[in-house]
């Protein structure tokens, strides 16, 4: 097996997710927010395409590593107001 880097490889730093469901494929936008005086801005990163299947694999794999950072740091707590903020968050630009 070979593996190599694409032409176009680059690092996304993502503090957000947005994702979009469909029964052939799932959206994933990545977001980054940051905070300018008092207003928030919020830029679209990246997209990924990926296949039911594919997401299945994802959720299984960050499960076990959450599952995992959390028994060496304890618990990481996310505030109800934070999830409810995350799930509003517009998914925006299509895939094209």
């Amino acid at each position: 097996m070979s593996i190599e880097r694409s032409h176009d490889f680059r690092f996304i730093y993502a503090n957000g997710f947005g994702l979009k469901l469909s029964d052939n494929d799932i959206g994933l936008l990545l977001t980054n927010e940051q905070f300018v005086g008092t207003e928030s801005i919020i830029s679209y990163e990246g997209y990924v395409i990926m296949t039911p299947r594919a997401l299945k694999i994802l959720a299984t794999i960050l499960g076990d590593a959450v599952i995992n950072l959390e028994n060496k740091i304890g618990e990481i707590t996310i505030p109800p107001e934070t999830l409810a903020a995350i799930k509003t968050v517009p998914v925006g630009p299509s895939a094209s």
